[in-house]
């Protein structure tokens, strides 16, 4: 928005300087001087303050605004535990609060703009009054003439101030949003120190090290998870072979794997890394990793796009990929097959289903090093080991440096090369010698060999196709229409009182206007030397047009900001109590969008357009009504 309207700065110096230079040829300098002088005197104090308390307003709002959007993204991200545990009016009341908030800076924010905008419109006026009057006291005359030249010279001058204010608050806004963006881009880039980590040939390693999880200098938290660490590991994950590391819930795996990814601080030691960006002439990226997180993280697109996931498609790569992971069978019941929606974080998959579609994209991905978050805990046992046999240590994850966190290891009997076991924040076991890792009795057995069919590409075909356009959300598609829009957010803002109100002001404003334009139709056509009178009237219905437009702002945004509260309040109650199948078919990124983007227009946008096109209606029927 800055940028848009940047170029009416140096445009708006160029007028004022031209209109300048030709007011001093008619009137004198003298004159000028005068004009500038007085209205300085009355005006630029206030009008000084008016800057500096908008400013504080525009920084006020957007912290306002940073508050309310973190409890929403946060209520909106866990809805599903919030109504399964009744806490729907809570957080509705939490969140009004904030909204609260917002809107009340966004009323002071209103009335401030509108304070200011009048006082930029009186200036010109006094600026104008004053140096005609002081050019008649030096000369004792003032032709219509002249004074019907110099104010339209006037007029201009006061035009440029009269939109200055706008893009003064588009830029004074940019200039916040700019620091903000700033000091998130001075963040560190990543949680752990830079000198910690150091690349190498032989596989991922971890020497000397004590690993925590990222935590804030200043923040005061004393939760255990800030305070674990693992102290004094020393680890060498051999490369091209299957690790795994072992233990209990809460003994640190997780974080294991996430030092090794960079997602964590490595407060001593180092942990060492393939170097990535090395060419490579087939598939796999040398030094580029994989992750399958817990819970495993899915996109709102179809089950081929997660899998794919940007990467070259290649279609036998993609059918192995498919049978290794055993979605064959899945993907026949589903009624697009892998062209099916997989909806917001895999609503429509089932648990077991959404590991193994990550699982299947990191082994279709080109890393060169996969990490797995203890996935075969999430799935049944016949298929935990065929994951183990064909997707884990089959032929696609050959060469590829593999490290599975679990807490079963048994299940990986002959599989493992090097095993790691964490107990209380240490390193209990760290060996490739593992022939003490002995299958429990009744434990999983290898599936017979005529259940591991053969891959089959699924079929492409145009049918498949047009299923799958029909299945995408279409967004922004309006199912009323805009005249029904228009009055359920003129009765949120008040109803037939207030949207009357609102008419009134806008008639009073387009009469007002069209009064300063007759008195000075009728100043130039008069045969009378009575220009102290033409000049009093002009000034006095000067004023009265900008206190007008004051009044007409402040009931605009009257409507606008109780049309934002009704309409607010009635979509976080809405989405609070939605059905739960509703909630995972939404995307979250497109109800954040709704109380981030469109929220912003109701609150900033629509009450002006509101008047904007009543004033245009106005206007037209004045027209209409002088013809």
């Amino acid at each position: 928005m800055a940028c848009s309207h940047s170029h009416q700065f140096p445009t708006a110096f160029f007028n004022i300087l031209l209109d300048a230079a030709y007011l001093a040829r008619l009137i004198g300098l003298k004159s000028i001087v005068c004009g500038v002088v007085a209205p300085m005197i009355f005006t630029l104090p206030p009008s000084a303050r008016l800057s500096l308390k908008h400013q504080s307003e525009q920084i006020k709002m957007a912290q306002a605004n940073d508050a309310l959007s973190s409890n929403i993204s946060e209520v909106i991200q866990g809805i599903r535990q919030v109504r399964f545990s009744s806490l729907e009016t809570a957080w509705e009341k939490r969140i009004l609060h904030f909204r609260s908030k917002e809107l009340h800076c966004i009323w002071s924010l209103g009335l401030t703009s509108s304070y200011l905008a009048f006082v930029t419109n009186v200036g010109p006026v006094l600026f104008a009054s004053i140096s005609l009057t002081t050019y008649a006291l030096q000369t004792g005359q003032l032709s219509p003439s002249l004074a019907f030249a110099s104010l339209g010279l006037f007029s201009n001058i006061q035009k440029v101030l009269r939109d200055l204010p706008s893009p003064k608050a588009s830029l004074l806004q940019s200039w916040v949003s700019c620091q903000r963006i700033q000091r998130f881009l001075n963040e560190p880039e990543g949680p752990s120190i830079p000198s910690a980590y150091t690349e190498n040939t032989t596989g991922v390693s971890v020497e000397e090290a004590t690993l925590c999880w990222p935590h804030t200098a200043s923040a005061q938290d004393s939760s255990e998870a800030s305070n674990f660490r693992l102290r004094d590991v020393n680890l060498h994950f051999p490369e091209g072979e299957l690790s795994v590391v072992s233990g209990a819930t809460g003994s640190g795996k997780s974080l294991l794997l996430a030092a090794i990814l960079g997602e964590a601080t490595v407060e001593a030691g180092q942990v060492s890394r393939p170097a990535s960006g090395r060419s490579s002439e087939g598939w796999i990226m040398p030094g580029t990793f994989a992750l399958v997180s817990q819970p495993p993280w899915i996109d709102n697109c179809s089950i081929k796009d997660n899998i794919v996931f940007g990467s070259p498609f290649d279609a036998s790569r993609y059918a192995k990929v498919l049978w290794a992971c055993a979605l064959e069978d899945d993907l026949r019941n589903l009624p697009n097959r892998d062209l099916t929606m997989a909806g917001a974080n895999g609503a429509f998959l089932s648990g077991g289903q959404r590991w193994r579609v990550a699982l299947a994209r990191a082994i279709y991905s080109r890393a060169d090093i996969l990490l797995f978050d203890d996935i075969l805990s999430a799935v049944d046992t016949h298929v935990a080991r065929w994951l183990l046999d064909y997707t884990l240590s089959g032929e696609l994850a050959q060469g590829r440096t593999r490290i599975l966190a679990t807490h079963n290891p048994q299940l990986c009997v002959g599989k493992v090369s090097y095993l790691v076991h964490l107990q209380n924040g240490v390193v209990t076991t760290a060996s490739s010698h593992i022939s003490g890792l002995e299958q429990k009795p009744g434990t999983l057995e290898t599936p017979k060999a005529d259940t591991a069919t053969k891959a089959m590409p699924l079929e492409e075909n145009t049918t498949k196709q047009e299923k799958h356009r029909k299945l995408q959300h279409r967004e922004g598609q309006a199912e009323t229409s805009a005249f029904s829009v228009w009055l359920r957010y003129l009765n949120a803002g008040g109803g037939l009182t207030i949207s009357a109100t609102a008419v009134l002001s806008v008639i009073a404003h387009q009469l007002t206007m069209a009064g300063h334009s007759w008195w000075l139709a009728r100043w130039t056509s008069s045969t009378t030397a009575n220009t102290a009178y033409y000049i009093a009237i002009y000034m006095i219905l000067s004023v009265l047009l900008g206190a007008v437009s004051c009044f007409q702002t402040v009931v605009l945004y009257t409507i606008g900001l109780r049309a934002s509260t009704t309409l607010f309040q009635q979509m976080i109650h809405a989405i609070l109590r939605a059905p739960l199948r509703w909630i995972d078919k939404t995307p979250r990124g497109r109800l954040l969008d709704c109380f981030g983007r469109d929220m912003y227009t109701v609150d900033h946008k629509s009450s002006q357009e509101v008047g904007a096109l009543l004033g245009s209606i106005m206007q037209l029927s004045l027209i209409i009504a002088t013809k």
